[in-house]
């Protein structure tokens, strides 16, 4: 008989508890599985780290967040049926509270692009998140009140199972519709080699991430001494770029082929290095191709590239990488006054990057600093065969670490940025001059895209990226050419380089012809991607006629 009734009350508790773990399963799913996978997805390329390994760290996550929560609420069963039920209700507005601020309270968000983040600009978006769980909470009293405990109960599963299921079935969309899935090959670029030039003939592109041209003249024309550092160039103050952001832009600067959706973004960039006419003509012509590129984009070998190696990569210490991959969810699920905290986990998965390269020949990368650093310890060698040679370099890039003389004082202005970029290419060229490699190089200055300093996260007024180019054999003062040209331009005007056409011979226009030029629009933030057409004068945004052609992107 005391078996019997202790039978009873254990059906009847673990009844209770049922609706609990159900959304406390739900809640576990959206912060340590979907929340963390579904931030991966979307950004691929800015991560070392591949679909496995995050699939990994994030199981492992849930199941112990998950353990703790069913021991919780077993716990609470077994205590008092009431207090199971106040705490499968807290859950679930904590649960729909969380939903809500990932998809709905996310247009305000901080960029992750190493912007600097000023935390206190985003304390009122926790009230937006105060009202919305007052308001769940409010919601979830009053179905207790007007239904009763038994069918509260039954809301609480149906409303976790419900959302459980849709979840799962996004994420699994995604992953398949992005091929997040697909084991992928990346290669990664190697620091030696950088000034390994050739005797007969080289091609360098020194590629200055997110400088506008109007910026960069206003800085020029700040002091004479800048417009002798750039003897013998030709600058193209009315150049419209492709795209305003660097994922889509360096591809098709090397390749000229127009991301229009078609693709997800690593399928695009194989294709893109595959049909580029650039490298097809360099490999024709028996140049040696080396890209210095800090981003791993590069996923096809189909020319060779000789600084790019593939890596196996694994975290230094597991636990912190899990960790990390913890906090990552909560980028975009977490309450505002929670995501300072989160954010600290992209820079920390990084922290975790173990690549596996020999150190006295590491990774690329990109910094200012470490690249004028490298440029005074590595020595300029010839050799017989001809070299191309692309260097992405940190440019006006946020954050603005440098001041004019390079030092680092990390508050930097952007013209301030741009002057330690002079500096530095100032340094390379007279690298070149010194080895007696100069008279024979193509030379290349650009940018990506261009860069607005007035709003830094928007992707407005980035149509006007710096162009700067040296035909080997020139010897002038700094020329300014008007000619309307455009990105579109980029791989006819390479061949005329290789042919030996001189910097102000390059492109088919003539100063003040009309011309509408093609660019796409898109901000980070919006898959939708928008073709604008250029109609009058590159620096002046408002010039622009919107086709109504749009593409959705992939990822």
């Amino acid at each position: 008989m005391r078996n019997d009734k202790i039978k009873k009350i254990m059906k009847e508790r673990i009844r209770v508890a049922i609706p609990g773990l159900l959304v406390a399963l739900t809640t576990c799913f959206l912060l340590f599985i979907y929340a963390p996978l579904e931030l991966y997805v979307a950004n691929q390329t800015e991560f070392w780290f591949d679909f496995y390994k995050i699939l990994k760290a994030a199981a492992q996550n849930f199941l112990i967040f998950y353990a703790i929560n069913v021991v919780g609420v077993l716990l609470s069963a077994c205590l008092s049926e009431r207090l199971c039920r106040v705490v499968t209700v807290t859950e679930l507005v904590a649960l729909l509270t969380l939903y809500v601020q990932g998809n709905f309270l996310v247009s305000n968000m901080p960029p992750f692009d190493g912007t600097e983040i000023v935390w206190e600009n985003y304390r009122s978006e926790n009230i937006k998140t105060a009202i919305v769980c007052i308001l769940i909470a409010a919601a979830a009293v009053v179905v207790r009140k007007l239904f009763g405990a038994k069918r509260m109960e039954t809301f609480c599963k149906a409303a976790s199972a419900g959302l459980g299921g849709i979840l799962l079935l996004t994420l699994v969309t995604i992953i398949l519709t992005t091929g997040a899935y697909r084991e992928r090959t990346t290669y990664y670029a190697l620091e030696n080699g950088q000034y390994s030039l050739s005797e007969d003939t080289n091609f360098l592109i020194l590629l200055l991430d997110a400088v506008d041209a109007k910026s960069f003249e206003k800085v020029m024309d700040s002091d004479p001494a800048y417009e002798d550092t750039f003897s013998d160039f030709t600058y193209y103050p009315d150049m419209v770029g492709a795209y305003p952001w660097t994922a889509f832009s360096t591809p098709y600067i090397l390749s000229g082929k127009w991301y229009e959706g078609q693709d997800y973004y690593l399928d695009y960039t194989a294709s893109a290095v595959d049909e580029s006419q650039l490298f097809f003509e360099l490999s024709n012509r028996g140049y040696d191709i080396a890209l210095y590129e800090s981003d791993p984009w590069v996923t096809s070998y189909t020319y060779r590239f000789s600084n790019m190696v593939e890596l196996q990569h694994e975290a230094y210490v597991w636990k912190y990488f899990r960790r990390a991959i913890c906090k990552l969810g909560g980028i975009r699920y977490a309450p505002f006054f929670m995501k300072e905290y989160c954010y600290k986990a992209i820079e920390q998965t990084q922290g975790q990057h173990n690549a596996f390269v020999d150190e006295s020949n590491p990774l690329y990368t990109w910094d200012l600093r470490e690249f004028s650093v490298h440029m005074q310890e590595e020595e300029v060698t010839c050799r017989e065969e001809k070299c191309f040679k692309y260097y992405h370099l940190q440019g006006g890039h946020v954050p603005f670490l440098y001041d004019a003389d390079l030092n680092t004082v990390g508050d930097s202005s952007y013209a301030e940025t741009l002057e330690a970029n002079i500096k530095v290419l100032g340094q390379f060229l007279q690298k070149l001059k010194q080895a007696d490699v100069y008279d024979n190089s193509v030379i290349i200055i650009m940018s990506d895209h261009g860069f607005n300093p007035q709003d830094e996260t928007s992707a407005y007024d980035r149509q006007n990226p710096l162009f700067l180019v040296k035909g080997a054999g020139e010897s002038h003062p700094l020329k300014k050419s008007l000619v309307p040209a455009s990105y579109e331009d980029l791989e006819d005007a390479y061949v005329r380089l290789l042919d030996g056409e001189s910097g102000d011979e390059i492109f088919p226009y003539k100063e003040g012809e009309n011309r509408e030029r093609r660019y796409i629009f898109y901000e980070n933030t919006n898959h939708v991607m928008y073709e604008w057409m250029q109609t009058g004068p590159a620096w002046n945004f408002e010039d622009y006629r919107v086709t109504g052609v749009t593409y959705q992107r992939k990822n």
